[in-house]
């Protein structure tokens, strides 16, 4: 029982601090540690005494209880360029829509906040207007050319739930676009692919955005006909026919 505690703190300490853009080097000299007495932190193999969770909470900048409830979902301030590497980059911020899932199909949002080559993805949040409570933290490398941005995030609890996402590199004069997003998670549960409407602005249209990313007939006749599932082609052009909403 001892063991979880520590794992489950563990590893909220390591979800807070990838939270705030802090690689372990960074962290540790902000605590002054060492990077491999961080670790032990961050895997659980070591028991912390109360005075040095405040530590940690206050370098985090979360309260206390933060590191040690058991909710389910996450509370704390967005993502700020604190680590070395993020220090340089300009930030771009998209909020996604998606219906996939594991269960029934419903609509989930999330806050994507996206630099020149490092992204976060603030998965399952409350609302547009309270995305500082979410379910899941994905953070990684961004991968850019002329024609795509690919992302590639690890869960900040599960180094092996991962997730790519394939974005086009230009959201045209609507400033939303369709993302193709795979997941490979932990529990059992098989790999899941989808789409992601990405925006620039919330969107209120409920069916609009069930419209966007709702499979078609022609759809699933293109993926029996290749026995595959792929992003089709015509994404695009369907955002440009349903007119986005004001």
């Amino acid at each position: 029982m001892g063991n979880d505690i520590c794992t489950e703190v563990g590893g909220r300490i390591r979800h807070f601090r990838k939270a705030r853009g802090h690689t372990l080097e960074s962290f540790s000299r902000l605590l002054h540690r060492s990077k491999s007495v961080l670790s032990k932190y961050e895997r659980g193999d070591v028991a912390l005494d109360i005075v040095t969770l405040q530590e940690i909470a206050l370098a985090l900048d979360v309260p206390i209880a933060a590191l040690l409830e058991n909710s389910g979902r996450m509370s704390a301030p967005l993502y700020s360029a604190r680590g070395d590497a993020a220090a340089e980059q300009q930030f771009e911020r998209y909020y996604c829509y998606s219906i996939m899932s594991y269960d029934k199909a419903t609509l989930q949002k999330s806050l994507l906040i996206m630099g020149s080559d490092t992204a976060t993805c603030y998965m399952n949040i409350d609302s547009e207007e309270n995305v500082q409570h979410y379910e899941f933290l994905f953070s990684g490398k961004v991968r850019r050319s002329d024609s795509f941005t690919r992302l590639f995030l690890t869960n900040a609890l599960h180094d092996d739930d991962t997730c790519i996402m394939e974005i086009p590199a230009r959201l045209g004069d609507y400033q939303c676009t369709i993302a193709f997003v795979v997941n490979f998670p932990v529990g059992g549960r098989y790999p899941l692919a989808g789409t992601f409407l990405l925006s620039t602005v919330p969107i209120r249209d409920t069916k609009w955005i069930y419209d966007a990313l709702c499979f078609t007939r022609d759809d699933l006749k293109r993926f029996q006909y290749h026995n595959a599932y792929f992003a089709v082609q015509n994404y695009t052009m369907r955002i440009l026919e349903l007119r986005r909403p004001d």
